[in-house]
């Protein structure tokens, strides 16, 4: 009835009224009609509706502000344009102030909501991360609520990727640490996924995560896992991360062994292991055989031959690729082949330091592929 009566404008009109009883039924009157009626969504949005939403954040009523958030998130989740518009008017500082002073669980909840939608949109993600909004969603990763916590963590891998220059990040990463053993498993993967994109090209959260007995955590969760791939994978990405390119990485190198992660590690190279993992856990190895000390295990484990037999594999199928018209060159489950020889050779080189790998290189006859690698590189 309402909507046939044209009454949305009317209702979105209200969204400036001074009389703080007004506002709370117009909104509400508005929330039900975009939970139950599709075609609301439209009206309000023609309307100006998300531009006079994004001003009423600034209230202090947490239950006003709990469905003022969802009818936002309600308009925004799955329309760009609307994500835009939230943009423009200042949303995102809004949200972040929101879940820096309030505690009402159902309020951060909608909010966290609202900022995961926002977390996708490249223009918003940026004002988020700018807005503090990686510090503060860490301040309710220790909450009781369950769906908040899992919301912080979906929303914190999405911006993650643009918080790598982020600096105070260290409460954040003591609580990624801890959550990775979570026996959630979304949690716990949703938290690795976070980590590895913090510490990728960031020697300062290397280093910290080092000093929080990171290398620990993620053999642990490694072990722990089973068959959850997706975990195992960001595990060995967040290793590969922190054993190089930080003043403790030939402590973490060091750690893995000592640890006894390295026969675990290679265990995972098993013939149905898909090429993110193998790509990843060769760059970790790449990574473990810059300390020498971790030559004569690796060697006893038989990294050599299968490196060298994944770098075969790798250029095998870069070629096979390039010869059959419509497949992206040398593309396979989304990584590069070409990216995959580089790194096994680059871990070969590495173990090429010593002389007893040097006899089983030799032995594996690896000269006249290296030869014609080097032609092929040139060409």
């Amino acid at each position: 009835m309402i909507y046939n009566c044209t009454g949305i404008p009317y209702l979105v009109r209200l969204l400036t009224s001074q009389v703080d009883a007004v506002l709370f039924y117009a909104v509400t009157t508005i929330h039900n009609m975009l939970l139950h009626y599709e075609p609301a969504k439209m009206d309000v949005r023609l309307a100006g509706g998300l531009e006079k939403m994004v001003a009423l954040l600034v209230k202090d009523n947490v239950k006003f502000l709990a469905i003022t958030t969802d009818c936002l998130h309600i308009l925004a989740y799955g329309h760009q344009d609307s994500k835009l518009i939230i943009l423009a008017s200042g949303g995102p500082a809004l949200l972040v102030r929101i879940m820096r002073i309030y505690t009402y669980e159902k309020l951060l909840w909608t909010v966290s909501r609202l900022l995961k939608a926002l977390s996708v949109c490249p223009s918003n993600k940026p004002e988020i991360v700018q807005a503090g909004g990686m510090q503060i969603l860490s301040m309710h990763l220790g909450h009781r609520s369950g769906r908040l916590i899992q919301t912080l963590l979906f929303t914190l891998r999405n911006l993650s990727d643009a918080a790598t220059k982020q600096d105070n990040l260290d409460e954040l990463l003591r609580q990624l640490i801890v959550l990775v053993s979570s026996p959630d498993n979304n949690i716990a993967t949703c938290s690795a996924g976070v980590l590895s994109n913090l510490t990728c090209n960031n020697a300062k959260n290397k280093t910290i995560v080092c000093q929080l007995h990171g290398v620990e955590a993620f053999l642990k969760a490694i072990n722990n896992s089973g068959d959850k791939e997706e975990m195992v994978e960001r595990c060995v990405c967040s290793l590969r991360h922190i054993t190089s390119r930080h003043p403790g990485a030939e402590m973490a190198q060091n750690a893995v062994r000592e640890m006894n992660g390295i026969p675990m590690l290679m265990n995972l190279l098993q013939p149905q292991t898909r090429w993110p993992m193998i790509k990843a856990l060769i760059g970790l190895f790449r990574n473990l055989a810059l300390s020498h000390e971790n030559h004569t295990i690796l060697r006893d484990l038989g990294c050599i031959p299968k490196l060298w037999q994944l770098l075969n594999r790798a250029s095998q199928e870069s070629q096979r690729r390039g010869q059959q018209p419509g497949i992206p060159l040398g593309i396979v489950d989304g990584v590069s082949m070409s990216e995959v020889v580089d790194c096994s050779t680059a871990a070969l080189h590495l173990l090429a330091r010593d002389q007893y790998n040097r006899l089983i290189m030799r032995q594996l006859n690896v000269i006249p592929t290296f030869v014609q690698l080097l032609y092929t590189r040139h060409e």
